[in-house]
């Protein structure tokens, strides 16, 4: 509350997810792949093919708490069940700066099917139509990210350029 009495957002946390998602996005371009990259588009950055097709769909994530289901909110499913309606299983990649919660890792990473099924019961919830819900977890894929790492990559990366002399 400033002294006027009024409430006051701060808005560092989103300027901080900004940056991470322009770096992230930089970081995936300097990978040297042959792919058009849309920050912002479909979700924070879309990967297509030279020919046009959309290849990936990435939504970048910072948060201190496991990353949950609840980690993202109803209009993200609603924009998921559109892409595998319209795409097909085109990969979705949430790209995590923070911890990664123990559903997510169970049915994505070590993938166990008994916590696939709570995976898909959860965003159920959110989609209303468990064939989407089995669909959307089907493209979804986890990579943790730290900001150090990344970092490090763009800068050996530019410097290697001859503009980064």
């Amino acid at each position: 509350m400033n002294r006027k009495g009024q409430y006051r957002d701060n808005p560092a946390p989103v300027y901080k997810g900004y940056r991470l998602q322009a770096l992230y996005a930089l970081y995936r371009i300097l990978h040297g792949e042959e792919y058009s990259f849309q920050p912002e588009g479909v979700e924070d950055l879309a990967v297509y093919s030279q020919g046009g097709k959309l290849l990936e769909v990435v939504q970048v994530k910072d948060h201190t708490n496991n990353l949950t289901p609840s980690s993202f909110g109803e209009a993200f499913y609603k924009r998921m069940e559109a892409l595998v309606t319209q795409s097909g299983e085109c990969p979705v990649t949430l790209a995590s700066y923070g911890p990664i919660g123990d559903l997510f890792k169970g049915a994505l990473i070590e993938k166990i099917s008994s916590v696939r099924e709570k995976l898909i019961n959860s965003i159920t919830r959110y989609v209303k139509d468990k064939n989407v819900a089995e669909r959307i977890v089907s493209c979804l894929r986890i990579e943790q990210v730290q900001e150090a790492n990344i970092i490090e990559y763009i800068t050996q990366q530019l410097t290697a350029l001859c503009t980064g002399v």
